[in-house]
Order: structure tokens, then sequence, then C-alpha cells
């Protein structure tokens, strides 16, 4: 396939909506839409970006340690989720970007924020959910097979990108 940078040839309107895009923030990372929109324009990796204000890991008072906390003026995060399509992955109900993206990630978009700007550039944070419920069972059918399918049913509700394509993360 011809490509550039890997990436497939791109329609004029893809080509209106990038310029367009790169005339209102100027190559700038000022609000948090130009820092996801910076992101998945340069990283065809990441598949979603999701800048929170005002929020990040500030030193603790332990030597070493940080703190999270969602009340800290001047800290940027940037969360990434990975393209699923072109990756496999592990545990495909947590897809984590590499480490090594991660940290290109910050080093492209530190050149583009204001020096007062502290970035922080992290995968989420995933939290596992756990039910518990009763369930009653025909005597006529195998308990065992139903449950594992129940199971299966329930995780592909609670996570559909996992099982189908088409559904968005």
């Amino acid at each position: 396939f011809q490509s550039f940078g890997g990436r497939m040839p791109e329609a004029a309107s893809q080509f209106y909506t990038r310029v367009s895009e790169r005339l209102r923030h100027k190559q700038r990372a000022i609000t948090a839409l130009d820092y996801e929109k910076i992101v998945l324009e340069q990283f065809p990796a990441v598949y979603k970006a999701k800048c929170i204000n005002h929020t990040g890991h500030i030193p603790a008072n332990t030597p070493g340690l940080t703190r999270y906390s969602e009340t800290a003026p001047g800290y940027v995060t940037v969360v990434t989720i990975p393209d699923l399509r072109t990756h496999t992955y592990k545990n495909i109900l947590k897809p984590y970007t590499s480490i090594g993206l991660l940290s290109n990630i910050k080093t492209f978009l530190s050149k583009l924020t204001s020096p007062f700007v502290k970035l922080h550039v992290i995968n989420p944070n995933f939290e596992e959910v756990q039910f518990e419920f009763d369930v009653k069972m025909h005597p006529e059918y195998d308990e065992s097979f139903y449950v594992k399918q129940l199971s299966l049913d329930i995780e592909k509700f609670l996570c559909p990108w996992a099982y189908d394509e088409r559904s968005d993360i």
C-alpha cells in the first residue's frame, strides 16, 4: 500500500479537517482539545486521547513518591488508549499503550506546551467490577456450562470492544 509515515493516503475531507484543526491550534497545546487532537494526529497507534486539566501526580510528603490530585493547578494529564485493531494485546479487557509510546508522546507534547505546564502522559486506570448474585437453573440443564456462558455474556456486555471490532471502547 502507498503510505506516508505508516498512514494511508488521506481523502480531501480529511485533509481539510486536518488543515483547519492545525490553523485553529497553530501547533500549540493550550486547551484540552488541542492536546487530544495533536496526539491523535501525530501518533496513529493511539485510538483515543483524553486530556484532564488541573490533574496530576504531585510530589508526596515522602521523597520519591507521588500522590494523585484532581486539584493541581498547572498539571495536565493525558490518558491514551491504543488502537485495538492494529495490535494484539495480552489482556484485551485492559488495553495499555506501551511505555515507549507514552514517553514519545510526552516528549513531543512538552515541545508544544507552556514551560509552566507539568505534563503527565499515562495509561488509564481500569477498575475491576465484581458481581454477586443468585441464579436458579432448571434441573434439566447443565449448570457448569450455563454458569460459564452467563459469565461470558456479562463480560461481552460490559466490554463489547473485546468481542466486536465495530464497537467503540
